[in-house]
């Protein structure tokens, strides 16, 4: 198989503002921040206008906000998380055929739901 797609293989992607850039665009809102005795954590709402693969790694790590439990970019392991703390919690695009507006909403899964919970009991909501 290609390499990429061998198992334990990743690469990394990184922002870059020359020409061999690729636009990209991520537009982010700060819900909540969190002093935590485990350091300051940030809840984000992002807004995808592009598609670039780890376009949301990429964007947050550049800006010194990497994902919790995200160790390609630089997020440490965290809140109990054994994956990315990532959710797509809204989603829409047009029917690449119809072009009907298709749209899908999903709960919040149990991981990342302790991990909320652990950070809103901590001593001091910074909201």
């Amino acid at each position: 198989p290609h390499p990429s797609r061998e198992k334990g293989y990743r690469e990394k992607y990184v922002v870059r503002h020359d020409a061999l850039g690729k636009p990209s665009t991520t537009i982010y809102r700060v819900r909540e921040w969190f002093e935590t005795k485990d350091g300051p954590f940030t809840l984000v709402e992002l807004e995808l206008k592009t598609g670039r693969t780890h376009q949301i790694r990429v964007h947050l790590s550049s800006r010194r906000y990497p994902l919790v439990a995200d160790a390609l970019y630089g997020g440490a392991q965290a809140l109990g998380m054994a994956r990315q703390a990532l959710h797509a919690a809204r989603l829409s695009f047009s029917h690449p055929i119809k072009g009907d507006l298709l749209k899908f909403e999903a709960p919040l899964p149990e991981d990342m739901a302790q991990a909320w919970a652990q950070l809103s009991a901590a001593s001091g909501v910074v909201s």
